[in-house]
């Protein structure tokens, strides 16, 4: 059986920090999102475990914003953007291991 978890933006954060000189509120629709499917049976390794969270972080990559090397703010939205994503689908897979 495969498990499947959404990764998404943190609107909050994202939008607020993005938006330059406009006044917008998101719902959890507008918050772009991708379902990762897993098999619950790798987290019984290590091995599965550390291969389930790095494709967790690839993904957050990709939903979250492109950080800028140029723009440290930017940049710093993109990574914290980055981590809470990764951070919500651990907690939401609820393993030890992904812990």
């Amino acid at each position: 059986m495969r498990n499947k978890v959404v990764i998404g933006m943190i609107a909050g954060c994202l939008l607020g920090a993005l938006s330059v000189g406009t006044a917008s509120a998101a719902s959890a629709d507008d918050v772009p999102s991708v379902v990762v499917k897993y098999d619950p049976q790798s987290l019984a390794s290590e091995a599965g475990a550390r291969a389930l969270y790095q494709r967790l972080e690839r993904v957050a990559q990709h939903v979250c914003p492109e950080a800028s090397g140029r723009n440290l703010e930017t940049l710093e939205v993109a990574r914290s953007c980055e981590k809470q994503a990764v951070a919500h689908a651990v907690r939401a897979i609820n393993s030890p291991r992904l812990a």
